[in-house]
C-alpha cells in the first residue's frame, strides 16, 4: 500500500483543508515551520482520527507552542524527521503562496 507524507509549512488553513481533502488512509502529516500553528487549531483533533500527524519540535520550540499544541501529536526531531520520509512512498509539501 502507497503511503504518502504531507509536509505542511504554512498555518493557512485553506491549504490544511486542501491536504486533507488530498490524503487517504494510511497517511502521514507533518507540521513543520507556521504549519506547527495548525497544531493548536481546534479542527485539527478530527483530523487526528484519520492521520498519524507529527510536528518538528525545533519548530514547536521557536514558536513558543509546547504548552499549545495538541498533545496527540508526536513531536519528533530531525531524524524522526528523515526516518518518516524513508517511511513513506510519496513526499508531498503543501505550502501558501
Amino acid at each position: 500500500m502507497t503511503m504518502a507524507l504531507h509536509i505542511l509549512d504554512s498555518n493557512n488553513l485553506q491549504t490544511f483543508n486542501r491536504c486533507v481533502r488530498c490524503a487517504v488512509a494510511n497517511d502521514s502529516l507533518l507540521l513543520i515551520d507556521d504549519g506547527c500553528y495548525l497544531g493548536c487549531d481546534q479542527t485539527l483533533p478530527t483530523t487526528l482520527n484519520y492521520f498519524k500527524v507529527f510536528a518538528l519540535i525545533t519548530d514547536v520550540q521557536a514558536r513558543g507552542l509546547v504548552e499549545k499544541i495538541n498533545g496527540a501529536i508526536r513531536q519528533i526531531d530531525y531524524v524522526g524527521f528523515v526516518d518518516l520520509t524513508a517511511e513513506h512512498d510519496k513526499i508531498i509539501s503543501w505550502s501558501y503562496p
